[in-house]
């Protein structure tokens, strides 16, 4: 499979919700304008894929090879090669990855906005400042202990140009 932008929103949405079990790479989400996506990508790159209400999960047969790549298990995921893509690539990328765990959030004031991001892996943390700054992006990373006790990255967006960057690029 050539690499496109589907398969690039496909891997960014893999690096924020997929895992991979057996000869299926799953990506877990709840949200049906993702599931829509998800069916329309996998008609499209004529790849075998199913929504499972039951565990909220979209199963795609194959490619567990190539998503091997970004890592298995929260903690190891990272993007990797995907930095050294075309913008336009990376974008999708990035916007996959934003769409399973990014949120847009006004701050209490309501006179600014945050987009933010989290992962518990500092390889993926550290690479996702770089993939926006090729965009122009500066982004900060706050940590915290989640309730499991994992140490959790914040990526975090505030400027308001580069809210209006992210938004018009990714």
């Amino acid at each position: 499979i050539k690499l496109n932008k589907d398969l690039a929103l496909l891997i960014g949405l893999y690096i924020s919700e997929g895992s991979i079990n057996k000869n299926r790479v799953r990506i877990h989400t709840k949200n049906d304008e993702i599931v829509k996506k998800l069916d329309a990508i996998c008609k499209k790159l004529k790849l075998e894929g199913i929504y499972y209400e039951k565990d909220r999960s979209y199963h795609i047969k194959g490619l567990v090879d190539l998503f091997k790549h970004f890592g298995e298990g929260a903690k190891n995921k990272r993007l990797g090669d995907a930095l050294s893509l075309k913008k336009e690539l990376l974008a999708e990328v990035l916007k996959g990855y934003f769409s399973g765990d990014g949120t847009f959030y006004t701050k209490t004031h309501k006179r600014s906005a945050i987009i933010e991001a989290t992962t518990v892996s500092k390889q993926l943390a550290d690479e996702l400042l770089v993939a926006l700054q090729r965009f122009g992006i500066i982004a900060n990373i706050k940590t915290r202990v989640n309730k499991c006790g994992n140490i959790e990255y914040r990526i975090l967006i505030g400027k308001t140009e580069f809210i209006k960057i992210f938004e018009k690029e990714i």
